[in-house]
């Protein structure tokens, strides 16, 4: 309560994360004494119940706005926080109602003037706030002026880098948010991600073991952790953890690709192919796993069905270059060489550098 009464006197350094988690707040000396102030404030207004019964409304609407947020029931966010601002927001109504009513009441010209002045402060500082929320990366930047030690603030800027492809940045906020917190099994899933794709697989599978270790349901983290062991070629271990995966979410498209990916690397082409068609059946728009179920039916020589999934590949994604080189192929060892001609010219338009369609495309040439 104090902390909202502190804001709403001072608005300024207002942030989405305060840090004030209740083992956090149990451990500050502080926090017994500002217990006395919300019993204070009350002793004060207690006498003025006959007088001014607007002031003890005003308070009422304060206190039951905010009561369902004071910690007294447990919330899902107050193991961040058990402050934040939004809690404020139906509550402001009583102070407004307050100022509205003393307004009304006490009609002094100084008064007037000073309400306009506030409001302009106010109105000034609102505009300044807004641009701190101009997009992801700006709100949590302006977080870690306002908390430094925001574990909440590094993962979601580790999120943001890693988003854009700055991989380094985003390794070193996923790094700071672990060190803030060591159980942050979320920052520890996504810094696998960025190291995995960075090319550390060994301290990618770190990673994922150790978040497997404080949540061994999390199907995303047995997934990637499968995805790290088959770029080692370690097929049957990641065949493991993509099993598992499923068995946690059965209805995961990437993961049946995935799985799909390592059966066919295995040589397992009809267990692929029901991975790919499973994937498929979640997700009909998943361009490469259309792809890839069409490079496996090729594998088994049933063109005519590959052909048919090369071509749903490019209906989703025209600029698919692979798609068009092994539609092209297929078309080929069909005997269809003008229009396998057709898509090596385009995989050419969309890449000149590709030797395999130059050198093929000189061979069927008429």
């Amino acid at each position: 309560m104090v902390f909202y009464l502190s804001k709403l006197a001072v608005p300024f350094w207002l942030g989405p994360d305060y840090g004030r988690a209740p083992e956090w707040l149990l451990a500050q000396w502080w926090h017994w004494l500002t217990g006395l102030v919300p019993w204070g404030l009350a002793l004060w207004l207690w006498p003025k119940r006959t007088r001014a019964p607007w002031l003890v409304a005003a308070a009422g609407v304060l206190v039951a706005g905010l009561l369902p947020a004071l910690g007294l029931v447990p919330f899902a966010f107050q193991a961040y926080s058990t402050v934040a601002d939004r809690y404020m927001y139906s509550a402001m109504l009583g102070p407004a109602l307050a100022l509205a009513w003393g307004l009304a009441h006490v009609r002094q010209r100084w008064l007037a003037v000073v309400c306009v002045v506030v409001l302009g402060v106010l109105g000034i500082r609102s505009a300044w706030q807004v641009h701190y929320w101009h997009d992801t990366e700006a709100l949590f930047e302006h977080e870690l002026t306002v908390h430094p030690g925001s574990f909440v603030a590094h993962t979601t800027l580790g999120l943001v880098m890693a988003e854009h492809n700055r991989l380094p940045e985003a390794i070193h906020y996923y790094t700071e948010a672990i060190r803030l917190w060591p159980r942050n099994s979320r920052a520890r899933y996504n810094l696998g991600n960025a190291l995995r794709r960075q090319g550390k697989l060994q301290e990618a599978m770190q990673q994922y073991m150790e978040v497997l270790r404080l949540q061994p349901n999390s199907a995303d983290t047995h997934n990637g952790l499968g995805v790290a062991l088959a770029d080692e070629g370690r097929l049957a271990e990641a065949i493991s953890h993509y099993t598992a995966a499923l068995q946690l979410e059965p209805a995961d498209p990437q993961v049946h690709y995935n799985l799909g990916n390592a059966l066919h690397r295995q040589g397992k082409l009809h267990e692929a192919i029901q991975q790919y068609t499973a994937a498929l059946r979640f997700q009909p728009n998943y361009a490469e796993a259309h792809h890839n179920l069409a490079a496996t039916l090729a594998d088994e020589g049933r063109l005519a069905e590959a052909i048919s999934h090369y071509t749903a590949a490019l209906q989703l994604r025209p600029h698919y270059v692979m798609a068009h080189y092994h539609l092209g192929l297929a078309l080929a060892r069909q005997g269809r060489l003008a229009e396998a001609r057709q898509q090596f010219a385009e995989v050419l338009r969309l890449d000149p550098t590709h030797a395999g369609a130059r050198r093929i495309l000189s061979a069927i040439e008429p």
